[in-house]
């Protein structure tokens, strides 16, 4: 017999009509690269699609800014009425203020009138009056017409002998 070779594990042939792993190493990398290639190129393609000016950017364009427009428009309204009620308030309630103070002033200025005037109504601003002056109701209202007089053409007046706190009318007739 021969001499004998030690064994030296099972060399591997490659089977006939099958690629080998190489082969498919290359055709992994291949179709990535294609791939990547694929998406480089759509990526840029797809972003040319978008440039300003061109159809695809125009519609997008458009739909964003009928969509902004609307919402703009309605959160635009929306804080107008709420600054709008808020300044109604303010100036309301400052007309509202000033109208009552008017009149608070009309009525004071009546009332007080009203008190110092005795309560004596139907005066008449054509005529001349002697008039008997007493402590007022109030240190608002220092003094009040306790009498009047109106004093008539042809009359003489003077204080009466009888009582010096009333005033006396003589006809000169």
């Amino acid at each position: 017999m021969g001499q004998e070779a030690p064994y030296q594990g099972a060399v591997y042939q490659p089977v006939p009509g099958h690629p080998s792993g190489g082969w498919w190493a290359g055709a992994v990398i291949a179709a990535l690269v294609c791939l990547a290639g694929g998406v480089a190129i759509g990526t840029i393609v797809e972003r040319n699609k978008y440039e300003a000016g061109k159809p695809a950017y125009d519609a997008i364009f458009s739909a964003g800014y009928a969509s902004g427009q609307g919402e703009g428009t309605y959160q635009g309204q929306k804080a107008g009425r709420r600054e709008g009620r808020r300044a109604g308030r303010k100036v309301g309630y400052q007309k509202g203020k000033t109208a009552g103070q008017k009149a608070g002033e009309i009525q004071g200025t009546a009332d007080g009138a009203s008190a110092a005037l005795g309560g004596l109504t139907g005066w008449d601003p054509q005529s001349n009056y002697i008039v008997n002056v007493q402590d007022g109701p109030s240190a608002q209202v220092p003094f009040a017409i306790s009498r009047r007089t109106e004093m008539v053409r042809g009359s003489s007046y003077s204080l009466c002998n009888s009582n010096p706190q009333q005033v006396c009318v003589r006809n000169k007739r």
